[in-house]
Order: C-alpha cells, then structure tokens, then sequence
C-alpha cells in the first residue's frame, strides 16, 4: 500500500518520453470534410433568404464588405435574389451574392439569423475556423 519510493528514497522517471510509448498527436485534416462542405452548401441558401426575409421586413444592418480593394462598414438597403445591395458614401452598391466571399457572407447572415448551429456548420464547411468556434460558444 503506498508509493514505493525505491531503495534510496528518491522517485525515478524513465530515461525518455519514447519509454512511455506517447502517440504522435492526430494530424488534422487539411480543410474542411467533404460532409462539412455539402452541409454548408445547403445552409447557404437558407441564410441567404434569413437575410432576404429579414430586408424586406425593414432590417438594415450595417456589415462589413471589400469595396474598392478595402474592408468597408456599409448599410444593408436592399436584397433580392440576385444581389445584396448596400449604401456606401452615399451611393447604393449592388453586390452579387456569388462573389461574396465566405467569410462576408458569413457576417451578414449573422445578422440576420439566429440559427447558430447553422451558422456553425456553414462556417466549419468553409473553413472559417475561427467564426466556427464564435458560433459554437453561442449554440
């Protein structure tokens, strides 16, 4: 019963970690799975009418876009099928949804959805990591 201490007292520890047989840590996976990616393709189409929905209901949220070859905090004026259009010193902006890089579309469905496990797994299939772990915190 008890530690044994060996003959003079003192605890030994192996010579090397290799003695302890410790696993190489996993190798994560380069980018999303091709699961993670089909759900977030499925997901897009119904942020897309959260945010749709929520413009035609009166809701103009400001957003961050690249405008210019900068990162620019605009107000949401309208939205239909084909573009989000945005007011931008002034003057109404139309932009594509299909160019509308992930991680944009992203923040603009935010604010329009509280659906945080899809904006989870939209963001997982994007490989918007850090946006996934915002989104699991709040699920």
């Amino acid at each position: 019963k008890g530690f044994d201490a060996g003959a003079a007292g003192a605890v030994t520890a192996p010579a090397s970690s290799a003695a302890l047989k410790i696993p190489p840590p996993a190798a994560k996976p380069a980018g999303p799975s091709d699961e993670e990616k089909k759900k977030a393709e499925g997901h897009y189409a119904v942020l897309k009418q959260a945010v749709l929905d929520g413009v035609a209901k009166g809701r103009k949220e400001e957003v961050f876009v690249e405008l210019f070859g900068a990162l620019n905090r605009v107000k949401v004026v309208d939205a239909d099928d084909a573009a989000l259009t945005v007011l931008f010193q002034g003057n109404r902006v139309p932009l594509k949804w299909n160019e509308l890089p992930a991680a944009r579309f992203y923040g603009i469905a935010a604010c329009y959805s509280d659906n945080h496990l899809m904006l989870y797994e939209f963001c997982l299939g994007n490989g918007l990591e850090r946006e996934a772990e915002k989104e699991a915190m709040l699920r």
